[in-house]
């Protein structure tokens, strides 16, 4: 399978994430999320699959969570918030923007949704170990 990671995509297609956030909003980010989300899965077909990674905002947004539901196999890594280091890549992200204190709001926020979307959710403190089981579980769903 071909792995793509959404934030990538964007940035290919429009610029940097933190640019679109400033000129366009938040909700101006999640239109655009969500036209290449719709275009990377309409890329896919049975001979095409791909291993998607999404930013943590991209359920938020309803068509998005919507889209999602309908069209693929949603597999939530957790992780908990002791494994976030101040200097996380994480935490620089927009809408988080370096705050620990927003990080934790946006995760107590985020959370029921992404219970409510997940078809598996993996705890990713081993990665090596997670994948392994992701594998394990995604064989066993064929």
């Amino acid at each position: 399978a071909e792995f793509i990671d959404l934030d990538e995509e964007i940035v290919k297609r429009y610029g940097e994430v933190k640019e679109i956030f400033a000129t366009r909003g938040e909700s101006g980010f999640r239109e655009i999320e969500l036209e290449v989300l719709r275009s990377v899965l309409d890329s896919a077909d049975s001979d095409h699959q791909i291993l998607l990674s999404c930013g943590g905002g991209v359920p938020t947004y309803t068509p998005s969570r919507e889209l999602l539901a309908a069209r693929t196999l949603v597999i939530w890594l957790r992780r908990g918030l002791d494994s976030i280091g101040a200097d996380s890549v994480i935490l620089s992200r927009p809408p988080i923007n370096g705050s620990i204190e927003t990080y934790k709001r946006l995760m107590n926020e985020r959370y029921p949704i992404y219970r409510s979307i997940a078809d598996y959710s993996f705890y990713n403190s081993f990665p090596q170990r997670t994948a392994v089981a992701i594998v394990k579980k995604v064989r066993n769903c064929k």
